[in-house]
Formats: C-alpha cells, sequence, structure tokens
C-alpha cells in the first residue's frame, strides 16, 4: 500500500442560517452566513478530490452545504483491520460440538477416578 492510501483531508463543512422560507440567510457582502451550530466534518481520502466528494456525498442531503477550506488539516490513520486481518475459517459447528463432548467426557471420566462414581 501507498501511504497516500492512509491519508484523508478532514475538512469543516458548513450550513447556513435558513430563515423561516426555508432559504439561506445571506450577509451584507451577499454571502451565505454559516450556522455554527450545523457546522460537521468529513474525512475525505487524500485519493478523492475534495469538491466531488461534497456533490457526491453531502450536497444530495444538504443542498447548501459548503467547505470552509481554511479549516482543512490532512491526517493519516492506518486501519489495522483491514491492513493486517488475515481471515482464518471457522471450525464447523458440529467439529467444535464433537471436541466440546470429548472433553466433557474426558472430565467425567476424571472425576470418576478422583471421587468414584459421579451423577
Amino acid at each position: 500500500m501507498e501511504t497516500v492510501e492512509f491519508g484523508f483531508n478532514r475538512v469543516a463543512v458548513e450550513s447556513p442560517v435558513v430563515d423561516e422560507d426555508g432559504e439561506p440567510v445571506l450577509n451584507k457582502r451577499g454571502k451565505m452566513q454559516a450556522d455554527k451550530a450545523k457546522e460537521d466534518t468529513e474525512d475525505i481520502p487524500l485519493t478523492q478530490d475534495i469538491d466531488a466528494y461534497i456533490e457526491r456525498e453531502v450536497r444530495p442531503y444538504n443542498k447548501y452545504a459548503w467547505v470552509d477550506k481554511k479549516k482543512t488539516k490532512v491526517g493519516y490513520t492506518v486501519p489495522f483491520t483491514r491492513v493486517f486481518y488475515k481471515y482464518a475459517e471457522l471450525e464447523p459447528a458440529d467439529e467444535i460440538a464433537k471436541r466440546i463432548l470429548e472433553h466433557e467426557k474426558t472430565l467425567e471420566e476424571s472425576l470418576e477416578a478422583l471421587f468414584g462414581e459421579v451423577r
């Protein structure tokens, strides 16, 4: 794996203040006013374009959302399960049950030898 595959951009996704008619509130410069209570973050893989990701994953649910690029941070994480886990097929249940019964039989024989007949 390449190191870039472990990296991500953590972006701040802003949503506007919305007035009673469902439209965003604009500030004096005509830009949407961010609602700090609705700020969210997304971790976007470094291998993906931020704008394309937002269009695909966020805008269908929040059509006025935008990214505050000044708050974007780059991070790295190693997903140990995905990178290092090797699947081992489980033993069939009937084999496990057979092994348990064998252990029970051995245990009963040991108890009989120790205490006499066990019921």
